[in-house]
């Protein structure tokens, strides 16, 4: 088996524009504004095909091998990830064509860095695995089509399929 080892990339518009947008507070001016609150509307889309979109909370638990052997995606729905609590690495990759029978492009792995201050809306598409937590436990506000887990979620065993496991390089 092949381990392929992934140093952490700092997250930022050019570096994850492939994967997805950052979600974070917009240099512009807000849609609407008073002594109250400021609003910034239209920032991203929940891409779904047919389902609502769902909130979810998500609480991650710290695992010290920083290792990954299993990806995921959904192909008809974007999956947004907005940090509640921690500091964590998402890994991502790509497909070069949305078929069940492809596996992900190697060169296209990437480790990213999420501070906790801004969330992440992936493409639909797009692989991944659960965020691995800096700390003890990380908390996300996780949004994405009602029945995605069960409709619309292939998880790839990637030592089986690719003979290769994924490592954080801390």
């Amino acid at each position: 088996m092949n381990i392929t080892e992934l140093k952490i990339k700092k997250i930022s518009k050019n570096s994850f524009k492939k994967y997805g947008k950052i979600l974070g507070i917009p240099k512009n001016k807000p849609t609407h504004s008073n002594k109250c609150f400021d609003i910034w509307t239209g920032l991203e889309d929940i891409i779904t095909k047919n389902n609502k979109p769902k909130f979810s909370w998500f609480k991650v638990k710290y695992r010290n091998d920083f290792r990954c052997v299993n990806i995921e995606r959904h192909l008809n729905t974007s999956e947004a990830l907005i940090p509640m609590r921690g500091q964590s690495i998402i890994i991502v990759g790509l497909s070069g064509i949305k078929k069940s029978s492809e596996i992900i492009k190697k060169d296209s792995l990437r480790a990213f860095y999420i501070d906790g201050t801004k969330g992440i809306n992936l493409k639909p598409g797009v692989w991944h695995w659960m965020p691995f937590p800096l700390d003890r436990e990380a908390d996300f506000l996780l949004i994405f089509a009602d029945k995605t887990e069960n409709d619309d979620c292939e998880i790839v065993n990637l030592k089986e399929k690719m003979d290769i496991e994924l490592r954080i390089a801390l």
